[in-house]
């Protein structure tokens, strides 16, 4: 065996599993539960990227979601209620009746505290 090939074959195997919208998306809602919803902003906003990229609706709708209702819990209405109306757009594209009407459902409550404020 070469020298090369010895070392090569003594270094650590590392598994690179690929970080999917799905994966990103479990993980801003482990933090958001843990209460720490600056990081499960950051991770919301990743997993919307992700999706993006990688074309995948239903995860991309289902953050964009959660991450209006994170943002309308810290007082950020406007843009609360502009990610359900991504949301709702993004799930009625891919025809996913249950992502649109979580989305809606939420859009709704959004709107209803912004209308009670005024």
């Amino acid at each position: 065996m070469s020298t090369a090939a010895s070392r090569a074959s003594l270094r650590p195997v590392v598994e690179s599993t690929p970080t999917t919208a799905a994966t990103l998306l479990q993980r801003a809602r482990e933090q958001e539960l843990a209460g720490s919803l600056a990081d499960a902003i950051t991770g919301y906003e990743a997993a919307i990227a992700e999706a993006e990229m990688s074309g995948e609706a239903r995860p991309r709708s289902e953050a964009q979601r959660r991450l209006a209702v994170v943002r309308h819990r810290r007082g950020e209405r406007d843009a609360a209620v502009a990610l359900c109306q991504q949301s709702l757009v993004v799930a009625t594209d891919v025809g996913d009746t249950v992502l649109a009407g979580e989305a809606l459902n939420t859009l709704a409550m959004a709107r209803e505290e912004i209308q009670a404020a005024l």
